[in-house]
């Protein structure tokens, strides 16, 4: 195919929000991870209160590499921001991820090169 070729579609993910699995108690609690980032990610808590210091198992799939990553991550930091309009509250907690993989670390390095968010 020559590179002016109009035939090609290219589909566009956009790479946030994408689901993440917290596992708590027993329980499976599915959430947003509104950015990844090298060494954690911020997410957004609507099924479970996270505190600061809690650590527990998760699993997510990267966006467009469909790689499906299972960490254990601990709780770092919690915000909570009053939406006046709604009368709610979004929780957001800031996850760091204990030990990856060097394979896990490359996975999260090349998603975050390729949706420009870091440059290699």
């Amino acid at each position: 195919m020559a590179t002016g070729d109009s035939n090609v579609k290219t589909q566009k993910i956009a790479p946030y929000p994408f689901p993440i699995t917290i596992q708590k108690d027993g329980k499976f609690i599915s959430e947003k991870v509104l950015k990844l980032g090298q060494t954690g990610a911020i997410i957004e808590a609507e099924g479970f209160i996270y505190s600061v210091g809690m650590s527990f198992p998760v699993s997510f799939e990267i966006p467009v590499f469909k790689s499906q990553l299972s960490l254990t991550a601990k709780v770092v930091k919690t915000y909570d921001r009053a939406l006046v309009k709604e009368k709610a509250v979004q929780r957001l907690a800031e996850l760091l991820f204990l030990n990856p993989t060097s394979e896990q670390t490359m996975q999260i390095q090349k998603f975050l090169i390729k949706i420009g968010q870091v440059k290699s």
